[in-house]
């Protein structure tokens, strides 16, 4: 199974927050040979609170590009507490 977790925010207000919850997540995803990705910034817009609407942007790039399987979007403030969980099963 193919999973894929995806985290986005601003690149102001919300920087600093994705920059340490990611450390979990990648770290979970790279435990477990599955794939992280994250963006920074807006993919659309000129106000912070734009970035809402990355997830949209980014979903649609990543069907374009192929990409099959689950897809678990955690915001800027979320991160992964139990390294042990098994996501697959």
């Amino acid at each position: 199974m193919s999973v894929t977790f995806v985290q986005t925010a601003d690149a102001f207000y919300y920087a600093e927050m994705v920059g340490i919850t990611s450390q979990a997540v990648r770290a979970y995803a790279q435990g477990r040979n599955l794939s992280y990705e994250m963006f920074l910034g807006l993919k659309h817009g000129k106000h912070p609170w734009h970035a809402t609407f990355n997830r949209v942007f980014i979903l649609d790039e990543m069907l374009r590009r192929g990409v099959t399987g689950w897809v678990c979007y955690m915001d800027a403030d979320a991160w992964i507490e139990d390294q042990s969980f098994d996501v697959a099963h």
